[in-house]
């Protein structure tokens, strides 16, 4: 075989290779990118477990608020009024196993979270005298099978609690909660403050702040306002997932 004749059987040979070595390439990166897109739906499932996680941690945890001043509670009551401390230690103990049934539970139903809260307003009672009131108003559009995070109501009454006033009859304390068109729910509450401008630069932090950012993990879109306007204080949760 001659140079010219090898030389042409070899230039037929190379298209050939080149798209056999093109294929393979092509294919290769598309194994690459199904690969690290099955890297990122791992990755992100992992994260969103993590988050449920965290927010797990951040919701059943009886907020610190409410066990310290209910146990100064007892501790008066004990030495004062014996029967009602020993009123305040059941309420407790009911509120703690509502914290413990429900550790595993990313929503549970309304009339559920109604138990609880109803024990930290009779608590309420007990720290403040019966004048203390939160006027709950539930809108007929909600029923009481509705799905919410375990605990938000509790952890919302007890921030509302620390910032504001439940004893000013002038400006009550009182929640609603109602469907919003969109089909989001909005809870939303208001009560005097003391002090408004000692709230200023603080009203915002603690048990409303962990609130917001535990929420955030179920839905982005979750999300909690808190203002002052003159001396009310004043809290908007949203949830655009509920069941």
């Amino acid at each position: 075989m001659n140079t010219s004749s090898f030389l042409v059987r070899s230039a037929g040979l190379i298209g050939p290779i080149l798209l056999g070595g093109q294929f393979f390439a092509n294919r290769r990166n598309i194994i690459l990118k199904l690969e690290r897109e099955t890297e990122k739906e791992d990755f992100d499932k992992r994260t969103a477990e993590a988050n449920i996680l965290l927010y797990k941690l951040g919701q059943y945890r009886l907020p610190t608020h409410t066990l310290f001043n209910t146990l100064t509670v007892i501790m008066y009551l004990s030495r004062n009024d014996p029967a009602l401390a020993r009123s305040a230690i059941l309420l407790l103990g009911d509120i703690i196993r509502f914290y413990l049934i429900y550790n595993e539970d990313t929503y549970i139903s309304l009339e559920q979270e109604r138990e609880p809260l109803d024990k930290i307003l009779k608590i309420y009672k007990l720290r403040f005298g019966e004048v203390a009131e939160l006027l709950i108003n539930i809108d007929e559009g909600v029923p009481a099978t509705t799905m919410i995070p375990p605990g938000l109501l509790v952890n919302l009454a007890e921030g509302i609690s620390k910032h504001g006033l439940l004893t000013d009859p002038s400006c009550p304390a009182e929640l609603w909660i109602e469907r919003l068109s969109s089909g989001a729910l909005s809870i939303k509450s208001k009560n005097a403050i003391a002090d408004p401008g000692a709230q200023k630069d603080n009203h915002k932090r603690g048990q409303l702040t962990r609130l917001g950012e535990t929420i955030h993990f179920l839905h982005p879109e979750n999300r909690v306002r808190v203002w002052i306007e003159a001396h009310v204080f004043q809290v908007e949760i949203w949830l655009h997932e509920v069941f």
